[in-house]
């Protein structure tokens, strides 16, 4: 039985069962345990696609870096082309020049190109005289500057196309500036082709934006060049190439330029004093899905590289698989879990069931032996002896019949016991064959009930029922046979040998005489 105190509830009414959240609990784990496998399923299948994107974005952060090391190289080629043009000689004439830029068309087959132009060296003492020359050619306002006192004053004099912005770098002395400087010494030395650091452009107005220069030295033709002491006497000037690192990069990103950011430091490291170009697309405060460094070597001088992806790039993630994954995983993983819950609950229900039936069995068999010994308790402290039939029953001899008897307080008073009121097969009669109104002891024979309605034959058969044969085994016999049951009815004390004086006397006293003849009968 369960305490009073325990918290429970009732499946069934006055059946206490322990209120649970276990079938809840095992649900959430196995929808916990399903989540964390569709986690692992759907991380899975994004670091796939994500390496997919990933290959991709690897595949063009290097073309992009080898494209700009393509794409300068063929500049350099220009270069080279043109010095093959002069011979040797700075002094050409600006109608062959420009043919020979226009024949090129270099603006259109070489995007990011500014401009391509000649840089001489003028003596210092033949300033004046240049001047003077270049002004008769039909530019009066022509001067070369600024003024410097390095000893060595070049100027550009020729430069195509020659319109527009060009105008303004139109007798520049580019020898004059620091970083050109550097670069037109290291290509003079050098004999190839040499680049500036970050730079402005003469050509730039309002909107200036970061650019450099190419230079390709020119010797005197004739002159030997094997040596940096032979190439600095044979010097004759350079020609070169502006270039604009915003047109530039546009030009080398192609059609799929919006799909990278880029951004590109001059030197070795991402300095960003040395910026010399970033996508006006970059947003700083987003943090890209993919992001490389790579080095590239334009004309022998390092450039760093920052390349990350854009937005554009990353939408291009398939997200359509990791997707379908979660959301079959959660809607699996919520059935699953809803089937062990409704298990679980009906397991727990069978269980409370089954404790409720066996508490009832339990109840039952309690009222059961309460009864039986309440109904002991009556029949031990009862003033009549009780004889029980059961006609149905067969005996081990087949005789039908069994009876057990309870002594009442005036039998034991008298002598006798339960044993002594033991049936005789001959007497037992089936139950079947007594009215159903009647009680069981009707199957009794009254064969000496009366002497008044019984003759003295009936009364000898009743002896001679007392020398049949003793009850078997099974029926605890009374190891003296008589017919004290039968003599329970008679009212008369001279009933030759059928009853006992003591039940004689206990006929006597019953206080209705006439109502146990009419049951009797």
């Amino acid at each position: 039985m369960p305490h009073p105190e325990s918290k429970q509830t009732s499946p069934l009414p006055g059946v206490p069962t322990q209120r649970g959240w276990a079938p809840l609990a095992l649900a959430g784990l196995v929808f916990l345990a399903s989540l964390l496998l569709t986690y692992w399923a759907w991380n899975s299948a994004r670091r796939d696609v994500v390496a997919d994107l990933g290959a991709q974005f690897d595949y063009r952060a290097r073309d992009l870096a080898n494209s700009t090391g393509r794409r300068m190289a063929v500049y350099e080629q220009v270069l080279r082309g043109t010095r093959g043009f002069m011979r040797g000689n700075v002094a050409i004439s600006r109608a062959e020049f420009a043919e020979y830029f226009r024949i090129q068309n270099l603006q259109e087959h070489f995007p990011g190109i500014e401009a391509l132009g000649i840089a001489s060296i003028i003596p210092p003492r033949q300033v004046a005289e240049h001047q003077a020359a270049v002004r008769a050619q039909g530019f009066p306002d022509y001067t070369t500057h600024p003024d410097t006192s390095l000893g060595l004053i070049t100027s550009i004099t020729h430069i195509e196309p020659f319109a527009g912005r060009n105008l303004r770098a139109f007798g520049f002395d580019m020898y004059g500036e620091p970083t050109r400087r550097a670069a037109m010494i290291a290509a003079r030395d050098s004999g190839a082709a040499a680049v500036t650091g970050k730079v402005v452009l003469v050509q730039e107005g309002r909107n200036a934006q970061p650019g450099f220069l190419m230079y390709l030295p020119v010797y005197r033709a004739g002159m030997p060049a094997a040596t940096i002491e032979q190439r600095r006497a044979a010097i004759a000037g350079w020609v070169y190439a502006p270039f604009r690192m915003a047109d530039l990069m546009r030009g080398i990103g192609g059609t799929h330029a919006a799909d990278l950011q880029v951004a590109v430091y001059d030197g070795p490291r991402a300095d960003p004093a040395a910026l010399l170009y970033r996508s006006e697309d970059t947003a700083g405060w987003r943090r890209p899905l993919f992001q490389q460094t790579l080095p590239a070597t334009v004309a022998g001088r390092p450039w760093t590289l920052e390349i990350a992806s854009s937005a554009s790039f990353e939408a291009r993630l398939d997200s359509r698989r990791p997707r379908a994954i979660a959301v079959a995983g959660v809607g699996l993983g919520f059935l699953l879990s809803l089937i062990v819950w409704l298990l679980a609950s009906a397991r727990r229900r069978a269980m409370g069931l089954a404790r409720a039936m066996t508490l009832e069995l339990r109840e039952a068999y309690e009222h059961i032996e309460a009864e039986r010994a309440r109904m002991y308790v009556i029949l031990q402290n009862a003033y009549d002896a009780f004889v029980a039939v059961d006609a149905q029953a067969a005996s081990p001899t087949g005789m039908p019949g069994r009876c057990s008897c309870s002594a009442g307080r005036s039998w034991k008073q008298s002598g006798a016991t339960s044993a002594n009121c033991c049936c005789r097969p001959s007497s037992v009669q089936p139950a079947a064959a007594l009215p159903s109104s009647r009680p069981t002891a009707r199957a009794w024979p009254w064969a000496c009930r009366s002497r008044s309605s019984r003759s003295a034959a009936t009364a000898a058969r009743c002896r001679s029922r007392s020398s049949s044969p003793p009850c078997p085994p099974k029926w605890a016999p009374a190891p003296a046979p008589s017919c004290a049951t039968c003599a329970r009815g008679a009212n008369s004390r001279r009933a030759s040998g059928c009853a006992s004086n003591a039940w004689t006397r206990r006929a006597r006293r019953w206080p209705d005489r006439r109502n146990w003849k009419r049951w009797a009968s």
